[in-house]
């Protein structure tokens, strides 16, 4: 992918959020906050520990609902928020709508 392009989603996203299990740095995480997003990771993400304070949340990587929160609360405080719902699903039911 180009480097224009990755600019282009970083500027239409909301958040970023990287899942991972296990990441040793993690150089997505210094692009998202260059480009002024929220950050949503895992416990086992070394940038993320290093580098997040009030500008997103570090979660357990095996607490998942947590992080579908963690997303949600996110998303709800976003200054240009476009609007949209957000729904989790767990088991195919609605758990969670903002």
């Amino acid at each position: 992918m180009n480097k224009e392009l990755l600019f282009k989603y970083y500027q239409i996203s909301d958040l970023f959020v990287l899942p991972t299990r296990e990441d040793i740095w993690g150089l997505v995480i210094n692009e998202a906050m260059a480009n002024g997003l929220p950050i949503i990771t895992t416990d086992k993400c070394v940038a993320g520990k290093e580098l997040i304070n009030d500008n997103g949340y570090i979660i357990s990587s095996f607490i998942w609902i947590d992080f579908l929160y963690r997303i949600i609360k996110t998303c709800s405080k976003r200054k240009d928020n476009r609007g949209n719902k957000v729904y989790a699903y767990c088991n195919n039911e609605r758990y969670i709508k903002y």
